[in-house]
């Protein structure tokens, strides 16, 4: 009888302890880092809380792609290092002067924002960070204040390699 109560424990223990394990391939990664955040990432989606109309067709919508948001950026790429934030052209140019930007960053985590710096000089804030890495299919999200807009947009977007 004791032999049996010990296999029973012995079994009971390893399901507890299997239980208990961190399962990776049904729980997304959302640590917001430098290297999860590494990689070449295309725009999905931007929008806003409060709808505009931005074509002038009388008709508000918060999907800025519905309205031509920023059609010559938007079918660009970002690329994230563990040092650069690098926007990559190509599409549709908005200027014929226009050149890729490289810019470092400081993530700081806590707050969830990444500061871009260009020649060491503050060029921008990226809020509200968001990240998720589900089962291989990367995606990251952030807000950003559109002074025109006189709102923040948010920009979605999905990793391509």
């Amino acid at each position: 009888m004791k032999k049996i109560v010990r296999i029973l424990g012995v079994t009971l223990s390893l399901i507890v302890l299997a239980s208990c394990s961190k399962d990776d391939d049904n729980n997304p990664d959302t640590g917001v880092t430098e290297s999860n955040l590494k990689g070449t990432y295309a725009y999905t989606s931007v929008s806003v809380q409060e709808a505009v109309d931005l074509n002038g067709d009388g008709v508000k919508n918060n999907d800025l792609k519905k309205e031509g948001y920023k059609i010559c950026t938007l079918d660009n790429l970002i690329e994230i290092t563990e040092k650069n934030y690098s926007f990559v052209l190509q599409g549709t140019q908005c200027s014929s002067s226009e050149t890729p930007i490289v810019f470092t960053y400081k993530l700081d985590k806590d707050k969830k924002t990444i500061t871009l710096l260009l020649d060491g000089q503050n060029a921008g804030e990226l809020t509200n960070i968001e990240f998720f890495d589900f089962n291989g299919t990367k995606t990251y999200q952030y807000q950003s204040y559109d002074a025109d807009l006189k709102q923040n947009v948010v920009y979605g977007m999905t990793a391509t390699k």
